[in-house]
């Protein structure tokens, strides 16, 4: 599992934790959700732009949508530059470190690291 797909798998953590979403909370985890199908299709600069397109910049963010913006984060880490593992997995086990303090559940498959050496 890469980067893409882990995002997604962050999102729904956050998304059940946080259920029912809100409709600007929607928008923010269907983006999230959509990273591999972008990645497949080799865009994720559109991926990208269609989640900060999504973020209200007028309205203060719930818990919620301050998490998918964590996760957001993690996922674009090398959108810009060369592909770091070093720096993915680091910024994977903040962002995994910090959704679990606020009690969002991961299950037993993140007992173990993902591949984060690739999209």
């Amino acid at each position: 599992m890469g980067v893409c797909s882990t995002v997604a798998l962050l999102a729904d953590a956050v998304a059940s934790a946080y259920a029912p979403l809100s409709p600007r909370q929607e928008a923010l985890y269907t983006r999230l959700q959509s990273m591999p199908d972008h990645e497949e299709a080799g865009d994720l600069s559109v991926w990208e732009a269609e989640y900060q397109n999504a973020v209200s910049a007028t309205v203060e963010p719930t818990t919620a949508e301050t998490l998918f913006d964590e996760v957001f984060d993690f996922g674009r880490v090398n959108l810009y530059g060369a592909f770091d593992a070093e720096r993915t997995v680091r910024e994977f086990e903040h962002v995994k470190t910090h959704l679990q303090s606020l009690g969002v559940a991961l299950d037993e498959r993140w007992s173990t690291r993902p591949d984060l050496s690739t999209w």
